[in-house]
């Protein structure tokens, strides 16, 4: 009985959310800010760091909530109750990495 508690934990555990710093970001055409000039680009970099930083603290609050659940009723409450955002984390990675780059490329 022990066992089988300890692997319904484990499982639990294992389908919550993910920690911000873990996510990936997501493969993005190199050519997505390619018409920006500097200025477009600053302000594009502006508001993907607010907007990763808002998605940040919304995906802590579903890892709380996860944990709390795991602990409560051995669910990833957050997860089912669709909170977690990686999927939108790993697309505003995505698009700061490339406008980084396309940043860098034009000597901004």
């Amino acid at each position: 009985m022990a066992r089988l508690l300890i692997v319904l934990c484990l499982m639990a555990m294992a389908a919550c959310s993910k920690p911000f710093d873990a996510v990936t970001p997501a493969a993005l055409p190199r050519t997505t800010y390619a018409a920006m000039d500097c200025g477009a680009l600053n302000r594009e970099l502006r508001l993907l760091q607010l907007s990763l930083r808002r998605e940040a603290l919304h995906q802590r609050q579903a890892q709380t909530l996860d944990a709390v659940g795991v602990i409560a009723i051995q669910a990833p409450v957050g997860r089912l109750l669709d909170m977690d955002r990686e999927a939108e984390i790993a697309a505003l990675k995505g698009r700061r990495q490339i406008a980084q780059l396309t940043h860098m490329e034009k000597h901004c």
